[in-house]
Parts: C-alpha cells; sequence; structure tokens
C-alpha cells in the first residue's frame, strides 16, 4: 500500500516555496506551474505536478473509482492521462505498479475490457 501512505504524506506537507522554475508536463508544450493542483477533493489538494506518476494516478482512482467489480465499470486508460496530466504509458505503468502494490484490483470483463476496483484498505 505504498502509494496511499506517499498520498497521505503529501496531504499532510505544507506547500513549499514556489521559486522552482516550471518545467513542461507530458501533455503540454507550454511549461507548467510545478505547484499547479491536478487533482482536488473538498478543497484538499490531493495531486500536483511534483508528484510521481503512481500518486496521481491513485488520486484519480480514489474519487473515481469504486471497491468492487460488480458497481465498478470499464477504465477509459486515455481519459485518466488526460486528467492526471500524464502520457498513456506513465499511466500503464502507474496502473501496473498500484496493482503490484495490493492499492488496485482488475479483471477483465466478457467484452475483455480491463475493470479496475479499489483494494480493501489495510493499515499495516
Amino acid at each position: 500500500m505504498g502509494s496511499l501512505k506517499d498520498l497521505i504524506d503529501r496531504m499532510g506537507e505544507e506547500e513549499e516555496s514556489r521559486n522552482i522554475p516550471p518545467i513542461p508536463s507530458s501533455n503540454e508544450e507550454k511549461p507548467m506551474d510545478l505547484h499547479a493542483v491536478i487533482i482536488a477533493s473538498d478543497g484538499r489538494t490531493l495531486a500536483t505536478a511534483v508528484d510521481p506518476p503512481e500518486v496521481r494516478v491513485y488520486a484519480w482512482v480514489l474519487l473515481n473509482l469504486r471497491f468492487g467489480p460488480s458497481v465498478s465499470r470499464p477504465t477509459d486508460l486515455s481519459k485518466v492521462a488526460l486528467e492526471c496530466r500524464l502520457s498513456l504509458e506513465e499511466t500503464r505503468k502507474a496502473f501496473s505498479r498500484l496493482i503490484r502494490d495490493g492499492d488496485l484490483k482488475v479483471h477483465k470483463d466478457h467484452r475483455g475490457r480491463e475493470i479496475y476496483w479499489l483494494a480493501p484498505i489495510s493499515w499495516k
């Protein structure tokens, strides 16, 4: 459950100084502010441009996926990539890492589409 810990640690940190120069994002040609909020919920920042792909994706997952395959729908990874400001390859790797870490579960439906859902949280 490494990504959940990273996200909780991120939420508890104070925002650092904004004197860092902007860098280009994966999907944009113009520079993006390093502290730009990418994913937020109820006024709380869940992911910014400086967070690694698996933290951005996990933040997206927390807002968009459910706990169980019966209530989950197929996930469009290109949509996730766009919303997380990542490349499709970075998004795929982040989903793979979250599955490997035990934060996500996945199975294919009868049409071969992948359905992802949140794994039950276990505190270690």
